[in-house]
């Protein structure tokens, strides 16, 4: 009965609260509220995302060039915060240190041009300008890809702690 009691009332029952690619969406101060409320004393709360991609040497400045030039513009205020890794959000937690992460695939030129074609910014930028300016940057890329398939590596950050 009393664990009925303590479910129904949702609070202190989780030992992890987690976010992925999405904090900078929320009203930060009241999902840590929230995640305070439900959270078993001690229990750890993780956010993370992953950063701009990378391929090699000479194709990343091409994809660097047209995330800050071409379409730079177009991702919304919120994107900065994916930028700087979540390190400047407000985080009242005990801050548990963790390693560098990255996640990778092997895809084709046309399984990347169809990722960055689903970019917001890329889509407000078509929107905009009636043109799909991911077209382009394959026409730039096309040259220096070499094979089938290319290793594509993402940056993975994570921001967690305890709470107490």
């Amino acid at each position: 009965r009393r664990r009925r009691a303590h479910m129904a009332a949702g609070a202190a029952f989780f030992d992890l609260v987690t976010v992925a690619q999405a904090i900078h969406w929320f009203n930060i101060e009241a999902f840590y509220a929230e995640a305070k409320r439900v959270s078993k004393p001690n229990g750890i709360i993780a956010m993370w995302g992953y950063s701009l991609l990378s391929i090699d040497t000479c194709i990343d400045p091409i994809i660097q060039d047209f995330y800050t030039n071409v379409i730079g513009s177009y991702w919304d205020k919120e994107r900065k915060l994916v930028d700087e890794q979540y390190r400047t959000i407000s985080f009242p937690f005990e801050e548990i240190e963790t390693p560098a992460f990255k996640f990778s695939f092997e895809w084709t030129l046309a399984e990347l041009e169809g990722y960055l074609t689903t970019w917001s910014s890329v889509q407000k930028y078509v929107k905009e300008n009636q043109v799909n300016p991911v077209s382009n940057l394959i026409r730039l890329i096309q040259p220096k890809w070499i094979g089938d398939r290319m290793k594509i590596s993402f940056p993975l950050f994570v921001r967690m702690g305890r709470i107490k």
